[in-house]
């Protein structure tokens, strides 16, 4: 997926994501942005943040090794 922002138009430019061939017709679609949507983004990206680190932490886990204990069997 792409994501750039188009060229200025007299006041502002306007953030926008492509996504190719996603569209019925596989030409894409865009998501057109707007400064109504940063409440929701900030929480978009905030949730995936705590999905990466939560991935990162169960790569970094290492299940403790057991004790030695003495065979119950004699």
């Amino acid at each position: 997926m792409t994501g750039y922002t188009s060229p200025p138009t007299k006041n502002k430019a306007q953030p926008h994501w492509f996504v190719p061939g996603y569209a019925r017709d596989g030409e894409g679609f865009s998501i057109h942005f707007t400064p109504a949507h940063l409440e929701t983004l900030e929480h978009l990206l905030a949730a995936l943040r705590i999905i990466k680190a939560q991935q990162e932490a169960m790569l970094e886990y290492t299940y403790p090794e057991p004790k030695a204990t003495t065979h119950l069997i004699r």
